[in-house]
C-alpha cells in the first residue's frame, strides 16, 4: 500500500478540524508552498473519496447561516462565493436548502431582539438597515418593519 503524501495528510488534517470548499483547500495547501501539480492530485483524491463536494458544503452553509446566524438569502449567497463555491453551485444549493418561507418569521425574531436597544424615533431606519445588512429581500424587511411599528 502506497503511503500517504504529506500534503494529502495536511489536507487530511485541515478537514478534520472543519469544511471546506475546494478553492479554499486549495488556497491553504498553495500557502503551504505545495507544487500546483502535487495540490492538484490531492484535491483529485479527496473528491474520489468524497471528502470535497462543494454542493455539500454549501448546503451544509446555507442551514448553518439560516438557522445559527439568522443571515438572510442574498448575503449567504454572496458569501458561498466568497468561499470559493460557483455562482450555480450557491444557486442550486440555495434552491434546494434555502426555507424562504421562514424568513418572515426569522425577520420578526430579529425585530424583537433589535428593537430593544433602540430609541423610538429612529426604529424603522436602524431596524430596516441592520435587516438589510444581514441579507434579507427588503420587499419582506419593510413589511415586517412596518408591521411592528404599528403593533
Amino acid at each position: 500500500m502506497k503511503k500517504p503524501s504529506k500534503p494529502l495528510e495536511y489536507a487530511l488534517k485541515l478537514l478534520g478540524q472543519r469544511s471546506y470548499s475546494e478553492k479554499k483547500l486549495q488556497e491553504k495547501l498553495a500557502r503551504r508552498e505545495i507544487q500546483t501539480g502535487e495540490i492538484e492530485r490531492v484535491l483529485a483524491k479527496l473528491k474520489e473519496l468524497g471528502f470535497i463536494d462543494d454542493y455539500k458544503f454549501a448546503c451544509a452553509f446555507i442551514e448553518s447561516a439560516q438557522n445559527i446566524r439568522l443571515t438572510g438569502q442574498r448575503k449567504i449567497y454572496w458569501q458561498l462565493i466568497k468561499k470559493g463555491i460557483s455562482a450555480e453551485v450557491a444557486k442550486e444549493a440555495l434552491e434546494k436548502s434555502y426555507q424562504s418561507e421562514s424568513e418572515e418569521e426569522v425577520v420578526r425574531q430579529i425585530i424583537k431582539k433589535l428593537a430593544r436597544h433602540v430609541p423610538p424615533e429612529k426604529l424603522y431606519e436602524r431596524l430596516t438597515r441592520r435587516l438589510l445588512a444581514r441579507g434579507f429581500d427588503y420587499q419582506i424587511v419593510k413589511a415586517e418593519v412596518k408591521r411592528y411599528l404599528r403593533g
